[in-house]
């Protein structure tokens, strides 16, 4: 199509060379526009969908620190029922075991926790 409307304003310019200028300028012109356009409309393109990856990763990670407070939350209540209540050693080492932690790096203050108990 473009070539079509190239070739007739070279057609009707031919024996006119200051015309033929203004032709090829003038193409010259409407190429360097179009692409122009074509890197603005790119450029927009690229940022929307930096946009929503970003909100997508937002959405994700709300999404994970929801699930790991409610598994959290569950974790606690088992071992509130399997220790006997809150403020026991053992609720403390279920949980450090629930959820990978070290059990023998608590125990020095577990143990002393155990020891306040006893006194009172």
């Amino acid at each position: 199509m473009a070539e079509n409307t190239i070739k007739a304003g070279l057609m009707s310019a031919k024996s006119n060379p200051a015309r033929k200028r203004r032709v090829l300028r003038s193409i010259g012109k409407a190429a360097k526009d179009a692409g122009q356009q074509s890197a603005a409309g790119a450029r927009r393109r690229r940022r929307d969908m930096i946009r929503r990856a970003r909100a997508s990763e937002r959405l994700a990670k709300k999404q994970e620190r929801a699930t790991q407070s409610i598994i959290n939350a569950v974790q606690r209540e088992i071992a509130v029922r399997e220790a006997g209540g809150r403020g026991t050693s053992a609720y403390y080492e279920l949980l450090a075991r629930q959820r990978g932690a070290d059990v023998a790096k608590i125990s020095e203050v577990t143990q002393a926790l155990k020891r306040r108990k006893r006194i009172n």
